[in-house]
């Protein structure tokens, strides 16, 4: 009789066990998946003389962090936000560590405002909007916007492929 106790308790150690693994490696998988998401996607960006290699900002998540705890960026890397529609998109130079050129593009990818070589800044953060509705906001890093030759009027290219 107390073999079998025994026994019974050994199988309910192993169920338990094969259980909790079952549970951390779906959590695992949600995890990774989640991560997925909220990662920026990697977009090539022409504008002016410039090819940059943008990431994609397009979750509230993304657009909230962009260039925020970096140290740096180079000339041809570049932050693109992807907003729902047109609006008078604010941006702010919240935990920045370097300046930017700060674009803003319309529904028709066409350069509509520029805000050059704008610092980071202490709170309470300076407000950057533009004077008119834009679809897309593009940071660079500062000085690229003038050395690339993008003003107002310049049209950019880029596609964002569709998320499955």
């Amino acid at each position: 009789m107390e073999l079998m106790q025994t026994a019974r308790k050994g199988h309910h150690f192993i169920s338990r066990c094969i259980m909790v693994i079952i549970i951390v490696m779906i959590a695992y998988g949600a995890y990774t998946l989640l991560c997925d998401v909220n990662k920026p996607r990697p977009v090539v960006v022409r504008a002016g003389q410039a090819t940059l290699q943008a990431e994609l900002a397009e979750t509230v998540e993304q657009r909230y962090k962009g260039l925020s705890d970096r140290t740096s960026l180079s000339e041809n890397q570049a932050m693109l936000f992807k907003f729902e529609g047109d609006d008078k998109w604010e941006m702010v130079m919240r935990n920045m560590s370097f300046p930017l050129d700060i674009i803003w593009l319309d529904k028709d990818k066409k350069v509509v405002h520029i805000e050059h070589e704008v610092q980071p800044d202490a709170e309470p953060y300076e407000i950057y909007k533009p004077k008119v509705p834009a679809r897309y906001v593009l940071e660079l890093a500062a000085g690229v916007a003038k050395k690339s030759s993008i003003v107002k009027g310049t049209k950019v290219e880029f596609t964002i492929e569709a998320t499955q």
